[in-house]
Formats: structure tokens, C-alpha cells, sequence
């Protein structure tokens, strides 16, 4: 008898957030095996930090979820904020998008390192400064003991999200959530960032959620790729088959609009026409078919479901969908 499949690390089923009448995210689900990479990409607006951060509770107080995230058996969602502050930054470890203003620039580097070590593993301060120094130097940072005397305003950008990322994972947690961690770096720093993140996945054997706008930034590093449109899972899959088969007109488009600049410096950019729905704004039928290049008359008149095509892989088109197929005229 073959054996049952390993429980999800994490498992998110039908969330969905709303700001007063305005929809964030609508339906979201998805499961994070214990030492695998799932990489959240969509355009800005898509619902992709809003998914991130309802995880832990850190939505504003006018936020609506409903749904379950269930963190080893215990649902994020339904916890008290009490029981959210032992999560944060002792489960769960998040990276934000902006270091600088993730950072307190009135206290040096070192208060802000020993911060969760003193809170969640009640190290005495000897300890707490000593660990924080180690921290420091597993992201990579130079002098770490001088380091932990600095302000924020002294480093650079890379350095302050490599700070981020020690406090992160102070307290070894289980999964680790980056917002974006690579927005306001250049590209060469953007590089080593992401470089950093996956040899921490597999040297702490850590479980990560990423979140990016660039399908080209999360390549190689991800093991799974959920793409979201208008607060809604339009594709998701291994990464291998996201790349190599998109399967739904709007992950296409983000591949096309990726430059190559090594194959033609000259080539013209290549983007996706038209803009998503904005807040509120009722969209029939598919919320991407106003952009599609391939919309035909069911897009305009009915939501597609996100349907299995194969290998896990699943696609909210109809024209990904094994029941129906185009009419004649369209691919």
C-alpha cells in the first residue's frame, strides 16, 4: 500500500480579503511543503502582499479575511492577536520589501537583531549579542561585532536588507515570508539577495514564500509559481511547467514582456496592453479577457474555475480548460 503524501507545511484554502466593499483577494488557495520554494508573481495591485501578510495577522485593522491558513495544523487565521505575536518572527519570519523603512533608525543594528531572541527565546543579553553577531554574519555581512553597533542610515541598501533577512531568522522559524525583498536594490544586489534566501531555504532547510512582480527574479529559486490577477489565482504549477508551458494568456504575457538583452540589446520591450481592474471596478466573465489576445465570447460572459490541465498544474482559462475549446480563428 503506497504511502500517504507528507501534510503541507502550510495550507491556505479559500481566502479571501475585502477593505470595506472593495475585494483584495478573492478565493486564494494554495499548500507549502516543508522545505520547498513558492514564489507569489502578478503585477502590482494583484493581491500578492495582501495574501502575504494576511498570513500573520498584519493587514490593518480594516481588513475582512475569511478562509484558513493552516501553519502545521493550526489556522493563522483564526488566531488572537496574542497568539499571532509567538507566531511572528518565531514560526514565521517575514522580509520586507523596503529595509530601510523595516528598520528603526533611531536604534543600532545589534537592539534590533537581539530583539526577537530576547522576546521569543528569552536569551540573557550576553547570549542575545553574541548570537546576533552570528546572525550577521550568516547573511553575510562583513565585521559583524562592529556591525552590530551601526545605525541603519550607515549601511547600504543591501546591507539593511541583509539585516532584515538575520532578524528574520533569529529564531530559526519554520516558513519565511520575503515581500518583494529585492524592489529597491539594484540588479547586482538583487542578485545576492536572492542568492542569500535560497542558500538559507536549504542550509536551515526552511520553507519560503516570495513575492515578486518579475517572473525572471524568482526563476531558478522557485519550486512551485503561483501567478495572481485582480486578487485571484489565475495559474499555478511547478515552476519547471509555468516556464516551459504557461498555460494561462496572462502568465504568457509576463514571460514576453521579460527582456533579453543577451540575445538582442537592441530588441524593442514587449508588455501586456491595457491595465487590471481597478478597486471595485466589475469586470464580467474573465477579469483579464479586456487584455487578451485571445478572448472570444464565453471570456466576456463567464469566470473561468481553476481547472487541473496536468501535472499539477492548474489554469483558470478557458482555453486551458480539456472541456472547451476555441472557437475557430482563435489559437
Amino acid at each position: 500500500m503506497p504511502e500517504a503524501p507528507p501534510e503541507p507545511l502550510l495550507a491556505v484554502e479559500h481566502l479571501g480579503v475585502r477593505f470595506g466593499a472593495l475585494p483584495a483577494v478573492r478565493d486564494v488557495g494554495f499548500a507549502l511543503n516543508r522545505g520547498t520554494t513558492l514564489a507569489i508573481v502578478g503585477e502590482s495591485g494583484s493581491g500578492k502582499s495582501v495574501t502575504c501578510l494576511s498570513l500573520i495577522g498584519l493587514l490593518p485593522a480594516s481588513a475582512m479575511v475569511t478562509g484558513t491558513a493552516r501553519l502545521e495544523g493550526t489556522d493563522l487565521l483564526s488566531a488572537t492577536e496574542r497568539e499571532l505575536r509567538r507566531v511572528r518572527g518565531r514560526r514565521v519570519g517575514l522580509v520586507y520589501q523596503d529595509p530601510m523603512g523595516a528598520l528603526d533608525p533611531m536604534r543600532t543594528i545589534g537592539s534590533q537583531v537581539r530583539e526577537p531572541l530576547l522576546l521569543h527565546l528569552g536569551m540573557r543579553r550576553r547570549d542575545a549579542n553574541a548570537r546576533a553577531a552570528e546572525l550577521l554574519g550568516t547573511v553575510g555581512i562583513p565585521s559583524p561585532r562592529q556591525h552590530l553597533r551601526a545605525y541603519p542610515h550607515e549601511l547600504s541598501g543591501g546591507m539593511q536588507q541583509r539585516v532584515v533577512i538575520a532578524m528574520a531568522i533569529a529564531c530559526e522559524p519554520v516558513l519565511l515570508l520575503a515581500d518583494e525583498p529585492t524592489t529597491a536594490l539594484d540588479v547586482s544586489v538583487q542578485a545576492q539577495i536572492l542568492e542569500l534566501l535560497t542558500d538559507l531555504t536549504e542550509r536551515l532547510h526552511l520553507s519560503l514564500v516570495i513575492v515578486s512582480h518579475d517572473l525572471s527574479v524568482v526563476a531558478g529559486m522557485a519550486d512551485r509559481i503561483l501567478v495572481m490577477y485582480n486578487g485571484a489565482v489565475v495559474e499555478e504549477g511547478p515552476a519547471d511547467r509555468i516556464f516551459a508551458h504557461p498555460e494561462h494568456p496572462y502568465t504568457r504575457g509576463l514571460l514576453a514582456s521579460i527582456p533579453d538583452f543577451a540575445e538582442d540589446p537592441d530588441a524593442p520591450l514587449t508588455g501586456i496592453p491595457g491595465h487590471a481592474p481597478g478597486p471595485g471596478e466589475a469586470v464580467m466573465g474573465c477579469s483579464f479577457a479586456p487584455r487578451c489576445p485571445h478572448c472570444f465570447e464565453r471570456c466576456t460572459q463567464d469566470e473561468p474555475e481553476l481547472t487541473e490541465t496536468a501535472g499539477g498544474h492548474r489554469a483558470a482559462c478557458w482555453l486551458a480548460s480539456p472541456s472547451v475549446r476555441a472557437p475557430a480563428g482563435n489559437p
